[in-house]
């Protein structure tokens, strides 16, 4: 794998990674890329991020019906605000409906810091998960015996610690 494209997929992985895609562990199926497949939370298809090499997209994974509850969950808190915005007698005034709106959008905004995690939990799990990619490769690749497996996993590696310096520079770049 030329070190130009393991750069680029080490900047997508740590991207992706921050937008809350998850690193699955396994590598992309398509001869020649070794780029770790990512989940892409929206619709739970396996994606390879080095699409310059192959651009390979999995089906669905057995995650979805997580997403679905998470899409579920959403669609409720707005049903009920719908509710809520519906059951306000004609009669109100404008600082009743305003107030009322106000607390709309403070339970909305409490559901979603409740659902969506931060960037600096996005992070903190992303180094989580690649730091145990690399113990898991560096354990695998101690009792590996197959050269071409012992280079796969060294490529694997270095992607890993590229992608992530990524989430460390980005995490730096955050700091006041």
């Amino acid at each position: 794998v030329p070190k130009t494209y393991s750069n680029k997929a080490s900047n997508a992985i740590a991207q992706k990674l921050l937008h809350g895609w998850t690193s699955l562990g396994e590598t992309c199926p398509q001869d020649g890329c070794l780029v770790p497949l990512m989940l892409d939370p929206k619709t739970s298809i396996k994606h390879c991020v080095n699409s310059e090499m192959c651009g390979y997209v999995g089906k669905p994974s057995q995650g979805a019906p997580q997403q679905q509850n998470l899409a579920g969950a959403r669609e409720s808190a707005k049903k009920g605000d719908a509710e809520m915005k519906a059951e306000q007698p004609s009669h109100d005034t404008k600082s009743s409906l305003h107030s009322s709106n106000e607390s709309s959008q403070v339970h909305l905004a409490a559901l979603q810091s409740k659902l969506l995690p931060d960037e600096k939990t996005i992070a903190s799990n992303a180094r989580k998960a690649l730091l145990g990619k690399i113990y898991s490769s560096s354990e695998a690749l101690a009792s590996c015996e197959d050269v071409r497996q012992s280079r796969e996993l060294v490529a694997l590696i270095e992607d890993t610690v590229r992608a992530l310096q990524s989430i460390e520079e980005w995490s730096d770049s955050q700091k006041p």
